[in-house]
């Protein structure tokens, strides 16, 4: 079949009366074999988009008086016309309407590639049902009927307003199509910038200038030796070289025509690729990241290194599925998938070289030619790399994942179709190992870890995301299928970062309602990948879900509400105001995809770590596009990837692109490149029996077992300051309201009722404890306070009395409790230092414990022994909430060491032995005291949602019952209604 040498601009219909009856009329149009139905276009509208394969001569039989040119015989040909753009198509009748689209230059959503799985292709179509012509009125339907697909993935109201998929629905008639704003493929919002930083040039393409003699019969040389000669003179290394095939065809012709006075171009000091008149001043090079999803391409002078300008697009191969597993797929199952599939990347390339040497270099003033681009680095995953290198991906489909070939390699552009100089050379940046590809070595030579003492966990998040591990010591690395949802594809209203997609999630605890941040500030469509990621870790902070993300019931808020089958439920981020607005909402099964999607990353980077050996990371790396929108808080509460401080989170944008552009402009960076490939350890996790255990672990928010201690406060914004005013007749019975039993009891319930509280308060004093060992008191209006510290020395402290449990100041606290059984009482108990800190000067105890410390651990061991005594007789009593305060042995006063060997370890070990009692009964630890101990790993917090209306010590009393919670912090217990909406239920590690 002849190669069609029009284009579709230059199809033109014949004018009216132009004689051309009878007469085929050639035109320039697509053939397409469908992949799912092996249907065919007949005609393309002018200036459409052409089709995705090759051109085909398509001969039309024009009639007089019938401009279209449509015979009465053609009833198999359909109009589909596409709105709101306009553009129109003729197919074969039965042409899916997903092929329609494509041949007309329409971009519809479907990250699974028409794989009738996402529900993405979402199209609504405006004609009514064609009468069929036959007397009746019976109709016939436009479109083939509803599909086992479309009834699963379409509500029942979609359906009745003409809602169809377009990879499941056929054209059976003309018809307009409507493409709901969430169905169009927008401009993508792509980070193409680079970090500045000093570059070496060393380019691998050199110009040397020549100005040769003519030949002469005296000297007959041919042209090739003539110019072989001139270099050696210059440079002797440029003996032996040999010249491109195509430069060798223009050689004699650019010589004569520059009149002997020309530029050779040099690859590798090996060989000639090009001749060029005169002196050239400038030569080009591009570096091009080519992604599953987003191509990014740099165009670079390489005479100075200078990034000129940078352009990115969407991968033209995602109309045939989201990631790369189906793209293999496509590959393996169609006879023409890897020649689509080719062709697809073939145009977004060249599309980019287009665009950075005619319309952006001119606007940056410089004047460039394609033909002026004379080197090209690819970096790419391998799967990506084979597509580019037209090499069928079929191994990577299967196990062991084994691609053709690890090295780099240097082809030729003509033999890639890259319209660059047709003897341009394109390195390939050498890959690892089975997904791991040439993106993530060109990460490595960007970020260098092998040339750092910092354990650096680089991690370049998408479809397939790619981990690395390690420093100068050694590097590992491993790639882990995340899936699609970390990008926003698979997610209910998940689309891709562009023009009204949610990017930033903020929810407020208290009204649960979220702040929104809109990409280009437009009505929002829905929710890209750093918003889902942040929107589904403010809902587990929040309490919205559950640590094992299930939706918290009975929440009052419109907020959640059950999805249109009224069995899970939902959170509306945004709702939609009627007409083509729609409600955009987080899924129960939204939810879920970003837990796996979280899990695989953490667990293949603990995979890393267990092999590696590195028990602690230094610092965390987020490479690529999307690794620069996303919020580095949000990412570690929802545990994306092992604890570090927020401090050593670095964000660097495209660094893969950035690689692949050093490696454009110093060749040292491709042997650096090589070297390091070679050198990583490769870990396939999927493998590796624990693996899967790690995933399961991993699912949790942000982790069953694992804690993330590193961006926690240590302190609490509490005051530490007791408040209460007691009653002027509580005050008036002066120390018998703290001494005697009965005054003791009814001085409570007088404070009870003056406070409206349903439950009672003991002690009134606040030095019990150091009353029971011993501490002198003094009264200031009716109050005890302690008169001075009975011990001057450490040294003293041996002489702490044993026998501090049956002292009368505790056993009159339990004798009253015992009275009031049955009502709701609140015990109030001092923590271990706190109660030490009142027998002899902190400052000297602070200082004690580090100059004395075995004196002032003896010391605290009798103490923990005393308040184990006191919780349990007081919970054998019934007391239900016991509230335990430990404010001078907190970690903001004490420092984090001596919080974890001395005090807090002290206040950890009552806990963990009284901690078995605790059934229907809890310990709130104040707010200073429960930051702490999770600060140090002691405890965990999860968020659990109550009314922000309701007593939160009546809270604590209802809560209480459950066998479940034994612990609560992160509160103040003298406050009524703290104004939260969030109960922090404590447990003991």
């Amino acid at each position: 079949m002849p190669e069609c040498p029009a284009q579709l601009s230059d199809v033109r219909e014949p004018a009216e009366g132009s004689g051309c009856a009878g007469l085929f009329y050639i035109q320039c149009m697509t053939w397409r074999v469908d992949r799912r139905d092996h249907t065919d276009s007949k005609s393309v509208q002018p200036g459409a988009t052409p089709g995705l394969s090759a051109n085909l001569w398509i001969h039309r039989m024009f009639l007089s008086g019938n401009p279209r040119g449509r015979q009465a015989q053609e009833v198999n040909v359909m109009i589909v016309t596409f709105f709101p753009s306009g553009n129109k198509i003729e197919v074969k009748r039965g042409t899916l309407l997903a092929d329609a689209a494509e041949l007309a230059g329409v971009r519809i959503q479907s990250p699974c590639g028409y794989a009738k799985t996402c529900g993405k292709c979402k199209v609504q179509v405006l004609d009514p049902p064609q009468p069929d012509g036959n007397e009746g009125g019976a109709y016939e339907e436009r479109l083939s009927r509803l599909t086992s697909e479309e009834l699963k993935k379409l509500t029942e109201r979609e359906r009745e307003n003409g809602m169809r998929l377009a990879c499941c629905a056929k054209v059976f008639a003309d018809v307009r199509i409507f493409l709901p704003p969430e169905s169009r493929v927008g401009v993508p919002l792509i980070l193409d910038k680079v970090r500045g930083r000093q570059m070496v040039l060393k380019p691998a393409v050199l110009p040397y200038y020549l100005e040769l003699t003519p030949p002469t019969l005296a000297d007959h040389r041919d042209d090739y030796t003539r110019i072989k000669d001139a270099l050696a003179v210059i440079a002797p290394q440029l003996r032996d070289l040999h010249m491109d095939y195509r430069a060798s065809r223009e050689l004699s012709g650019v010589l004569r025509r520059a009149k002997w006075q020309v530029t050779v171009l040099i690859l590798y000091d090996r060989e000639i690729i090009g001749v060029r008149g005169g002196e050239v001043q400038d030569l080009y090079g591009m570096a091009i990241d080519i992604g599953t999803t987003t191509v990014a391409a740099y165009l670079c002078n390489l005479n100075n290194g200078k990034l000129m300008q940078s352009a990115s697009a969407l991968n033209r191969q995602t109309a045939y599925g989201a990631d790369i597993l189906s793209r293999i797929s496509y590959c393996m199952h169609q006879e023409d998938g890897l020649e689509n599939l080719n062709q697809a990347l073939r145009r977004t390339v060249n599309g980019l070289i287009q665009e950075l040497t005619t319309r952006q270099a001119s606007d940056a003033g410089i004047n460039v030619d394609p033909a002026d681009v004379v080197e090209m680095t690819l970096v790419f995953n391998t799967v990506m790399q084979h597509i580019a290198l037209n090499i069928p991906p079929d191994t990577l489909g299967v196990s062991p994942f084994i691609s053709t070939y690890q090295e780099g390699v240097d082809i030729k552009a003509r033999d890639l179709g890259f319209e660059i100089m047709p003897g341009a050379n394109v390195h390939c940046l050498p890959s690892i190992a089975g997904f791991i590809g040439a993106d993530c070595t060109a990460v490595l030579i960007s970020e260098e870890p092998h040339r750092q003492d910092k354990r650096l966990l680089l991690i370049d998040i998408g479809t397939n995301s790619e981990i690395c591990l390690g420093n100068r010591a050694g590097l590992y690395s491993t790639s882990c299928a995340t899936g699609p949802a970390l990008e926003g594809a698979e997610i209910s209203c998940g689309m891709r970062a562009e023009g009204g997609a949610i990017q930033h999630v903020a929810i407020d605890p208290h009204t649960l309602e979220p702040e929104l941040d809109v990409i280009g500030g437009e009505i929002p469509r829905g929710i890209c990948g750093s918003g889902i990621i942040d929107v589904v870790a403010q809902m587990a902070e929040s309490g919205l879900i559950a640590p094992d993300g299930k939706f918290v019931k009975d929440l009052d808020s419109s907020r959640v509400r059950l999805d249109a089958g009224g069995k899970k439920y939902e959170y509306v981020l945004y709702f939609g105001q009627g007409g083509a607005e729609k409600d955009v909402v987080v899924t129960q099964k939204d939810v879920r995809a970003v837990q796996l999607a979280k899990a695989a990353l953490y667990s293949g980077a603990m995979t890393l770590m267990q092999a590696s050996g590195i028990t602690k990371i230094d610092g965390v790396i987020l490479a690529g596009a999307f690794g620069n929108y996303i919020d580095k808080a949000n990412a570690v509460k929802l545990g994306l990837f092992p604890d570090c401080s927020l401090d050593d989170v670095r964000v660097v944008g495209n660094a893969a692109g950035e690689g692949a552009r050093l490696a454009l402009i110093n060749t040292d960076k491709r042997e650096e490149a090589y070297q390091v490939a070679k050198s990583v350890t490769f870990i396939e996790s999927a493998a590796d029996e624990g693996f899967y255990k790690l995933f399961g672990e991993a699912i949790t928010i942000p982790h069953e077992k694992d804690l993330f201690l590193a961006n926690l406060k240590g302190v609490f914004p509490c005051t530490g300051i007791d408040d209460r005013v007691l009653p002027e007749a509580v005050l008036a019975k002066g120390a018998l309201a703290h001494r005697d039993i009965p005054t003791m009891l009814w001085s409570a319930r007088v404070t009870a009722a003056l406070e409206k509280q349903s439950f009672l308060r003991l002690p009134l004093s606040q030095t019990i404890e150091t009353q029971s060992y011993g501490a002198e008191l003094t009264w200031s209006a009716g109050t005890p306070l302690s008169s001075g510290y009975i011990f001057t020395q450490a040294a003293q402290l041996s002489a702490l009395s044993r026998e501090a449990f049956n002292a009368w100041p505790v056993q009159h606290v339990l004798k009253c409790i015992r009275q009031a059984r049955g009502e709701k009482i609140i015990l109030d108990i001092a923590g271990p230092f706190s109660i030490l800190g009142g027998l002899i000067d902190p400052t000297a105890l602070i200082r004690a414990a580090i100059t004395e410390k075995a004196l002032v651990g003896e010391a605290l061991a009798h103490i923990e022994d005393f308040l184990v005594q006191y919780i349990e007789a007081a919970l054998a009593a019934g007391v239900q909430v016991i509230s335990l305060a430990d404010p001078i042995g907190v970690m903001e006063i004490v420092g984090q060491r001596m919080y974890k060997e001395i005090s807090g370890r002290t206040l950890y070990a009552v806990l963990k032995r009284v901690y078995p009692a605790l059934d229907h009964a809890l310990i709130h630890l104040c707010g200073k005291t429960s930051a702490s101990l999770q600060k140090t790993g002691w405890i965990v917090l999860k968020p659990r949602r109550i009314s922000k209306d309701r007593d939160y010590r009546e809270t604590l009393f209802e809560l209480a019952e459950e066998k479940n919670i034994r612990l609560a912090g992160h509160h103040c217990i003298n406050h009524d209604a703290c104004g939260e909406s969030i109960f922090w239920h404590a447990e003991l590690r």
